[in-house]
């Protein structure tokens, strides 16, 4: 379970060595994706989202209140880089 801040963009970032599964329990936000951020999708509770190896992302949290997600990956250890 992570969470994502109030008015708050997380870091764009890449996973080099798995793919990830997001669930979206509560709060609403946008989830920005491509190689230039150019492809925000809205997201709110009950939405999942995948998320390729490699592809850069970055979940952003524009409304006022806290966004919980679950991230589950295919690997115990993942390999994250800050775009």
């Amino acid at each position: 379970m992570a969470e994502c801040k109030v008015v708050h963009p997380e870091a764009p970032t890449t996973t080099s060595n798995c793919e990830s599964a997001i669930y979206v329990v509560k709060g609403h936000g946008r989830f920005v994706v491509g190689d230039k951020l150019d492809n925000p999708l809205p997201i709110g509770p009950g939405d999942f989202i995948y998320v390729p190896a490699e592809a850069v992302h970055q979940p952003v949290n524009d409304s006022d209140e806290v966004m919980e997600i679950i991230v589950a990956r295919n690997t115990p250890v993942e390999i994250v880089a800050e775009v």
